[in-house]
């Protein structure tokens, strides 16, 4: 495999109607190269899978590798920011893989440290989100990425992935969990129409990714459902 310079590869990969690479390698020397084949030893060095990005992430593809970022003060920093970013979801892509659990790409975007991305991976559960809601990627295409992403960031906040129990709960009855109820909760909030698809832009207080969800915000999400 050739090791290209950043320059190259970012010519490359804007070409997106002619690029048909699987694999970004990055060497243990840091050199970076596009391949469809991996090679035999793969001990140390970093791969970016496109197709399994392109799997669990909804509005992925190559191309993003290049998007802008805040800090980059041209494309080629923009790249190793990405990319970088791209080799830390390696966890949080096998999980969602396992999962069969596909969310935007903008949302996995703003756990854009490796400590989150990892603790993500790690408490996540899909389970009651996936009952509750089995067909919501599918209504949410017919929205712009914006409001797929404030739609995670919302079911996120609320606990809709957070395997803990219920604060102030009679435990004599069994645990409830954040997971269920918020999932179901969020599940009637669309079936209501509470708050319509497409309209939970700012509905959210912080994006807890990686960290105890805050149970007072899904209270109130759930006393704004009874009015």
């Amino acid at each position: 495999m050739k090791k290209l310079k950043v320059e190259e590869l970012i010519k490359i990969i804007s070409d997106k109607d002619n690029f048909n690479f699987r694999y970004l390698i990055r060497s243990k020397h840091g050199n970076w190269t596009l391949a469809n084949e991996l090679p035999k030893k793969v001990k140390g060095i970093d791969i970016i899978d496109f197709e399994k990005c392109k799997k669990v992430f909804m509005d992925f593809e190559p191309i993003r590798i290049l998007d802008e970022r805040l800090n980059a003060k041209e494309p080629v920093d923009a790249f190793n920011q990405n990319a970088e970013m791209l080799v830390q979801f390696n966890k949080l892509i096998r999980v969602l893989e396992e999962n069969e659990m596909v969310i935007p790409y903008g949302f996995a975007k703003l756990m854009d440290d490796e400590v989150i991305i990892d603790s993500f991976a790690d408490e996540s559960f899909f389970g009651f989100f996936k009952n509750e809601l089995p067909n919501i990627n599918e209504e949410l295409a017919k929205f712009s990425e914006g409001e797929r992403i404030n739609f995670y960031k919302y079911a996120n906040s609320i606990g809709c992935f957070r395997l803990e129990a219920l604060k102030g709960q009679d435990e004599t009855k069994g645990k409830s969990l954040v997971a269920q109820k918020a999932s179901s909760l969020l599940a009637n909030i669309i079936k209501t129409r509470t708050i319509p698809l497409g309209a939970f832009e700012n509905l959210f207080f912080a994006l807890n990714c990686g960290t105890q969800v805050d149970q007072e915000f899904l209270q109130f999400a759930a006393m704004q459902n009874r009015k």
